[in-house]
């Protein structure tokens, strides 16, 4: 039996939340990457059969949704409704083969049916469907790991758009993430973390219209942390990242990420956390992508949690960073949210949740051809920038940013794009027995754009049913 320090300061940092492989989020999908559990997890989880040493725990969920914008149309334009079933089976496997290595595989698979709009039909993944081999040696826990999921929808894709058909809005992708990760406990207070994880991520339906997303992404990532106190943790990351996609639409990219983080935990029931770090993002010049835009800045997440008097509790997350556009490199993203629960009775919970984000993207550019800027002599001025003399009889005018690309071709700049999200939801959750539980809930979504097409709302409501058997 390996014996722990008292105090293993990556657990103290566990609440952090917080992988340096996330330093930058370019692809897209908004989730977390795969984090590996910590040592004390070895120990045998729920369960409801014993297959011999293996424990295993099985559910089902099953929920129906109404939707009153199913392809997420202009605010001004005819709406289509749709009602969504999702059945949902979940397996949990552990496998504790020796005192110093366990098999996890935590898989839920269901599937969308879509009950008018049939052509958004589609394979769903739980985000944490799992299968992780972890080795502990002396100080150092490694996992090794493979996670499957399905990320978002289009509606959280500002730099997408519907035309009102189920093909432009049948956004559906699955991602594969499989890489290690090592922990080394080097004192009392102090560990050191690492990792590499390589994410293939393809579309899941028949529909082409997204196939130029399709991407291999590979993430190198190490952090150092160090437990200052009984409620002060702080640290030290940094992470390189290359991102190439399968087409030559989009431009490929290389990440490179560095920073500090820290978390306070005065009592079990407050902590806050943050990681802040500065990131360079360098695009090539290889897709058909006229953008030759460069992601640099400070990116950070923070987040507060707080259960306060008995019942209740409430956390608040911000952050900025950039993910990878479509049409341009990058989408630039602020984002807020908050959720108050309430544990109205032993059984019941309400709770309140809010959202914001604001998005830019990088841009794009226009080619036209070098006739469109000429311009005649009573115009031309060659004291003013971009007033061009060929010595050829010919006078141009091309405007900040202007590249001449030859072959008599130009490209123009445009402005980015700028959209604002809104939701708000509601949801009520009660537990019927030990085995069943069951909530129900409304989202509310709005999306304002300065351009055209890019607005909707959008009103759901959800009932779901889960049994553990």
């Amino acid at each position: 039996m390996v014996r722990l320090p008292a105090q293993d300061p990556s657990q103290a940092a566990s609440f952090l939340n917080d992988d340096p492989a996330s330093a930058v989020n370019l692809q897209g999908n908004g989730g977390l990457p795969y984090r590996p559990v910590s040592n004390t997890q070895l120990r045998r989880g729920p369960y409801n059969i014993r297959f011999g040493p293996v424990s295993a725990l099985f559910s089902a969920a099953t929920t129906v949704s109404y939707v009153d914008n199913a392809l997420f149309t202009e605010q001004t334009l005819g709406r289509a409704d749709d009602i969504v079933v999702t059945p949902m089976f979940n397996t949990t496997l552990e496998w504790p083969v020796t005192d110093m290595n366990s098999l996890r595989i935590d898989v839920g698979v269901g599937y969308q049916k879509h009950l008018i709009q049939e052509q958004l039909d589609t394979l769903t993944v739980s985000p944490n469907s799992t299968i992780d081999w972890m080795v502990i040696a002396g100080n150092v826990r490694i996992s090794l790991f493979n996670q499957t999921s399905t990320p978002a929808s289009l509606s959280q894709r500002p730099e997408l758009v519907t035309t009102g058909s189920a093909e432009t809005a049948a956004f559906r992708r699955i991602q594969n993430q499989i890489g290690m990760s090592a922990s080394w406990i080097l004192s009392r207070d102090l560990s050191l973390q690492g990792g590499y994880s390589y994410t293939l991520e393809r579309g899941l339906t028949g529909s082409k219209s997204f196939d130029v997303l399709d991407r291999d992404s590979h993430v190198a990532s190490t952090a150092l942390y160090r437990r200052l106190g009984p409620v002060w943790t702080v640290g030290t990351s940094a992470s390189a990242s290359t991102q190439a996609f399968q087409t030559d639409f989009q431009n490929g990219s290389t990440s490179y990420s560095g920073g500090l983080l820290a978390a306070w935990e005065p009592s079990r029931y407050f902590n806050v956390s943050s990681h802040v770090r500065y990131t360079v993002t360098q695009f090539d010049r290889n897709g058909q992508v006229a953008d030759t835009s460069n992601f640099s800045g400070i990116t950070y997440d923070l987040s507060l949690s707080h259960r306060f008097r008995r019942y209740w509790e409430y956390t608040l997350t911000a952050g900025r960073g950039a993910n990878t556009g479509f049409g341009n490199n990058f989408t630039e993203q602020l984002f807020a949210n908050v959720a108050l629960s309430w544990n109205a009775t032993e059984n019941a919970t309400l709770q309140l949740t809010g959202g914001y984000v604001n998005s830019t993207e990088s841009g794009s550019a226009l080619s036209l051809p070098r006739e469109a800027f000429r311009i005649g002599p009573e115009s031309f001025d060659p004291s003013i920038p971009g007033m061009v003399d060929d010595g050829l009889g010919e006078l141009y005018y091309f405007p900040a940013g202007a590249v001449d690309l030859g072959n008599g071709i130009v490209s123009l700049p445009l402005p980015g794009r700028v959209s604002d999200s809104y939701t708000a939801g509601l949801t009520l959750s009660y537990r019927f027995s030990n085995k069943l539980s069951g909530n129900l809930s409304y989202v509310y979504s709005v999306r304002s754009s300065d351009l055209q097409l890019r607005n909707f709302n959008q009103n759901i409501v959800t009932l779901g049913l889960n049994y553990q058997f």
